[in-house]
């Protein structure tokens, strides 16, 4: 972006080692200004050194203590990994707060790197398998502020480099443009407090400032942002749903066994060809390598065994057939539309001939002769027979994989339209932002639900894949920015009217009635909060950390005799676990505060209002069983797909389906 630097040119101006200048008035007349500024901006720093540093490193941009999340991991490790925890934690109080310059902050970070290979291996490693969560946690918190930091320190380098070489001046002591441009220092320090404010609460406020920031960033740095905007891209601006599917788990539903049997009425050759076949076809799913597509062939594999009598004016030929053949038909899907080609067929024929009839086969001696030359004859036409018999192959069964498969899709790509892209978009829960690919053997799928005042996901560790199944991710970001669409904030309902707002919202995606299970009925006596009086901002939030979704709730109550209590902030953990054939939800601690601190008359109050809001939540969220399996009916088929696990990690809900 242009600054009043940029705007001086320095056009010529030069200053040689003996001092002499050299340039035209203009130039020289640019170079008094920019001491000028230079002289200001330093003067103006000199006030403000002792709480703001001007130079090139993170004194005064980071927070000057170590973020909390970070310390309660390091806190939670077991007594054998506090040593190395102890180091950690030196290491980080090197980048928060301490007074290393920016040398000494990039070791620390560099530091930093070596503990999360650690990490990694040890996630890799069985011998630290019941610690994994916590582990996944720690790494994703870590790398996350160790790329913020370091892209900070490269966009300070960045734009001092970018500016001195732009001067074009040769000083003993270097200008620093990050100096003279104070407003790229507080822009980075915005985007570092703001990060750290939605880290810990997850609220849309802080959501909102760290765009803010990362855009104020991007104007006033002298590298565009460019290292900023790949720390902030992939760790607060990523997809915030990943599905990892298997070639296996896509065969379980697409996969067909077929028979078919019909009659041969055919002239070839010259003879006319009689009998019965039968087909025996298995369809199934191919996945195919494709770099920004789901690609994969709907195929065919199968036998046809044939029993037939040609018959001609000198004799009649019997023929048993078994024809082998592969058929496939590529499947290209981009998100919004699926896309086929021309199906491609390989036959493999043969044909053995059984024996012959003639005119003289009642003749002793003679008819065996004359049926024998019959089939030395047919036998000598194989090669013909053969082709013309895969031909026949081919002509049957590619017009029929193209006219089903082509039927198939289209009809998929109008419910795409009616049923998934239609009602997402009514909603606001169209993705902004998808990405697809396949392997050989997987299918990657990843999309983001984000609008322009919102955050996305991170990039998730992926600690293994399974081979027969599917994986898949969910950002809480995804869950709070759909739920943001909403728009219950800031307004009144009763616990029957946002049930019915959840219920219509989530029918209309699924394009079939959903209910929600009931809720406990309670006593018409009953004088505990039945409406909600939503916060203007941020009513609902989920977090999901350390294998819990925590629910936070900012709202008011109103009783039914019309008695009020103030807006409330309820925390609620959900913690999961499977059981035989259920997945059991059970509710953890339940937290109530007041949003605005009480006083005086008003402690006592706001201690009798939690009791009750804490009953009245309990009652709301009890233990509840669900059963993990789900059966899935195609084509009078049933299958059954079963949840294996569920985990809640690092701002990720993990979903094992097999």
């Amino acid at each position: 972006m242009k600054t009043l630097f940029d705007g001086l040119h320095f056009c010529g101006a030069d200053i040689s080692r003996n001092g002499r200048r050299r340039g035209s008035f203009v130039s020289r007349s640019a170079w008094v200004l920019s001491l000028i500024a230079v002289i200001g901006a330093a003067t103006l720093g000199s006030h403000a050194a002792d709480t703001a540093p001007a130079g090139n490193d993170l004194r005064g941009i980071l927070p000057a203590t170590v973020p909390a999340d970070l310390s309660d991991a390091i806190e939670s490790l077991p007594e054998s990994w506090k040593p190395w925890g102890a180091e950690l934690s030196a290491t980080l109080a090197t980048l928060f707060g301490g007074q290393a310059d920016a040398a000494g902050q990039r070791q620390a970070i560099a530091s930093l790197r070596t503990k999360l290979k650690t990490v990694r291996n040890s996630i890799a490693d069985s011998r630290y398998h019941m610690m994994t969560e916590q582990l996944v946690g720690l790494h994703g918190s870590l790398k996350r502020r160790a790329d913020v930091a370091e892209a900070i320190l490269d966009t300070l380098e960045a734009s001092g480099a970018a500016k001195t070489a732009q001067s074009g001046v040769e000083l003993a002591k270097p200008v620093s443009f990050v100096a003279a441009n104070p407003a790229l220092r507080q822009n980075l320090t915005a985007l570092a407090t703001a990060i750290e404010s939605y880290e810990s609460t997850r609220n849309s406020t802080a959501a909102g400032a760290v765009r803010k920031a990362f855009d104020d960033v991007r104007r006033s740095a002298g590298d565009g942002g460019s290292k900023i905007t790949e720390a902030v891209t992939s760790s607060y601006l990523n997809y915030n749903m990943r599905m990892v599917v298997s070639e296996k788990f896509l065969n379980r539903f697409m996969a067909q066994k077929r028979n078919d049997e019909g009659p041969v009425d055919d002239c070839i050759l010259g003879a006319k060809v009689d009998g019965c076949q039968i087909t025996m076809t298995d369809v199934g799913v191919d996945l195919q390598s494709s770099p920004n597509t789901v690609r994969f062939d709907i195929t065919l594999s199968g036998v046809t065994n044939s029993n037939t009598q040609g018959v001609t004016p000198q004799a009649t030929i019997f023929t048993q057939g078994y024809h082998q053949f592969w058929a496939a038909k590529q499947i290209d899907f981009n998100g919004d539309t699926f896309a086929t080609s021309p199906a491609r067929i390989s036959v493999n024929a043969n044909n053995t001939t059984t024996g012959a009839t003639t005119k003289f086969s009642d003749v002793p001696l003679l008819g065996k002769i004359v049926e024998g030359i019959a089939v030395g004859a047919a036998k000598k036409k194989r090669p013909q027979s053969e082709a013309i018999a895969a031909s026949r192959v081919e002509d049957r069964v590619v017009p029929e994989l193209d006219s089903e498969v082509n039927k198939e899709f289209e009809m998929s790509n109008q419910n795409m339209e009616s049923r998934v892209i239609g009602p997402f978009k009514e909603l606001g829960l169209y993705p902004d932002a998808r990405a697809f690919s396949t392997t050989d053997d997987r299918m990657l799928a990843s999309t983001r639900l984000m609008h322009a005042s919102e955050l996305g996901g991170s990039r998730p560790l992926r600690t293994s894949a399974s081979d027969d199944g599917a994986t898949i991710y969910v950002h809480d970001s995804l869950l709070n920015n759909a739920i943001d669409h909403m728009n219950v904030a800031g307004k009144t309902m009763t616990e029957d009217e946002l049930k019915t707002l959840i219920e219509q919202r989530i029918s209309k995606l699924l394009g079939k009635p959903m209910k929600l299970p009931a809720s406990a009925k309670s006593d018409e006596a009953d004088n505990s909060p039945k409406t909600l009086v939503f916060a203007k901002e941020d009513p609902i939030r989920l977090h999901a950390t350390n294998n819990q979704l925590i629910l936070t709730l900012r709202t008011g109550f109103k009783t039914k005799d019309g008695d009020e209590i103030p807006t409330q902030v309820i925390s609620t953990p959900i913690n999961f676990s499977i059981q035989g054939d259920n997945v059991i939800l059970e509710r953890g601690n339940i937290e109530v505060s007041a949003a605005v601190k009480p006083e005086g008359a008003g402690v006592a109050k706001q201690i009798a209002n939690a009791g009750v809001i804490r009953k009245k939540i309990e009652t709301a969220l009890p233990r509840r069983e669900i059963d993990r399996h789900a059966v899935v009916t195609r084509d009078r088929l049933k299958l059954t797909v079963s949840l294996a696990s569920v985990k809640a990690v690092d701002g990720w809900l993990v979903f094992w389906l097999n």
